[in-house]
């Protein structure tokens, strides 16, 4: 095979054909290649949605060949189409990228009713084809449907593509900067010695030099904003409802301490939280407990991903001291079994996979009250005065002043 550079070298400024494009799309396929298998099958994961990576790691685990594949020509009508990035398990087509940064999607002709005339034009967008062909491919497997993923910076997907399934195909929707914070979760990218990591720290770089890392609203977070403000009123009263429950549980715990909700971008989190109420916390510290949703471990969490539900989201429970003054091993009288300690032993948390809840709203919303409750028990236990101490007024009380140690 002609090296990178010879294959890049090929490209030409062409109105349907971007340069940077085919030049990230050989990238992105030469750096797979180099990868271990373990982070190859680790970066085919966070492609697709995180509610479909189980069922997608199943087909890794039956030990397949890998390969990522550029320009491969697939049927379509009497021509033939080529998807930018094809992943291949021994040999079976399981994924296809479609890798924009800022080009339109191409429209092509589609064979029509033998009845309508030659002046008869049908025409569709590259993702239907595309998606239609891998289904096909997938059809008699059984294991797996096929995937699509548009990886795009700021190209808008077609209004009818999004998370979820599209045409009977996996369907995500994926940024250039996901892979960049997939490089630098994954990949010891400071390891310049070994030539994957070197390679990986380089094309992270080059994303970052072509603003492609950016964290500023794009054409694309407007599209999924749309799509997230339903929800969010969801999340926020889930969350509220069981954090009340916490607290009515918890009486000593909360005290007048008012209930917080934050959706935080960094992390991937939906979080609710309360501050522990002034008679049952050291003047020194200022802990807190929450209950959230992680979608997916992002970079913040970099360093304790192992210790974390992997490839799907999940609930958690978790304590720590927002002044990051102590640990919850120093205001605490231990660390509960089954307990993590994570962000250098500052915070300390508890995870389940949104998999292992019901999925009617109803009974997992009560589930989630349960697990959460059984936990905050755990932290009440161990916190020294607990027993003794009086119950707040209940009135709101301000946040107390920074104590300075």
């Amino acid at each position: 095979m002609a090296s990178m550079f010879s294959r890049l070298y090929s490209y030409r400024e062409r109105d349907s054909i971007s340069p940077l494009e085919n030049f990230l799309t050989e990238a992105l396929a030469e750096l797979f290649r180099r990868l271990p298998a373990n982070l190859q099958v680790s970066f085919a994961l966070a492609l697709v949605p995180p509610a479909d990576r189980r069922s997608f790691s199943q087909v890794f685990n039956r030990e397949v060949a890998i390969t990522l594949e550029t320009q491969v020509s697939i049927p379509v009508s009497n021509a033939s189409k080529r998807p930018d990035l094809v992943l291949y398990g021994n040999g079976r087509p399981l994924l296809i990228i479609e890798a924009k940064v800022g080009a339109g999607l191409q429209e092509h002709e589609i064979a029509g009713d033998p009845n309508f005339t030659d002046s008869v034009r049908l025409t569709q967008h590259q993702l239907k084809t595309y998606a239609d062909w891998i289904k096909r491919e997938n059809d008699h497997a059984g294991d797996w449907p096929g995937a699509i993923a548009f990886l795009t910076a700021y190209t808008v997907p077609p209004a009818d593509f999004a998370e979820g399934l599209y045409r009977g195909a996996i369907s995500a929707v994926r940024t250039w900067r996901h892979i960049g914070d997939w490089i630098f979760r994954e990949v010891p990218i400071a390891n310049k010695s070994t030539t994957y990591c070197a390679f990986a720290a380089e094309l992270r770089q080059f994303l970052k030099e072509r603003n492609l890392m950016t964290k500023y609203m794009s054409s694309r977070d407007l599209a999924a904003a749309a799509l997230f403000a339903p929800a969010a009123s969801n999340l926020e009263v889930t969350f509220a409802e069981v954090m009340k429950a916490v607290g009515r549980h918890a009486e000593k715990l909360k005290g007048a301490r008012q209930i917080k909700t934050e959706f935080w971008s960094d992390g991937n989190i939906f979080w609710s939280w309360f501050h522990f109420a002034k008679s049952v916390k050291r003047p020194t510290s200022k802990p807190y407990v929450a209950v959230g949703i992680c979608f997916d471990v992002a970079e913040p969490w970099s360093a304790d991903v192992a210790k974390l539900p992997r490839d799907e989201p999940f609930f958690f429970v978790a304590c720590a001291d927002d002044w990051a003054v102590e640990t919850p091993a120093r205001f605490l009288t231990g660390i509960p079994n089954g307990w993590i300690e994570m962000d250098e032993d500052c915070l300390i948390a508890v995870a389940r996979p949104v998999a292992q809840f019901a999925a009617d709203p109803d009974v997992r919303v009560e589930e989630l009250k349960t697990w959460a409750i059984r936990h905050i028990d755990e932290l009440v236990s161990r916190i020294p005065n607990y027993a003794v101490a009086p119950l707040e007024a209940s009135k709101i009380e301000a946040d107390e002043d920074k104590v300075e140690v």
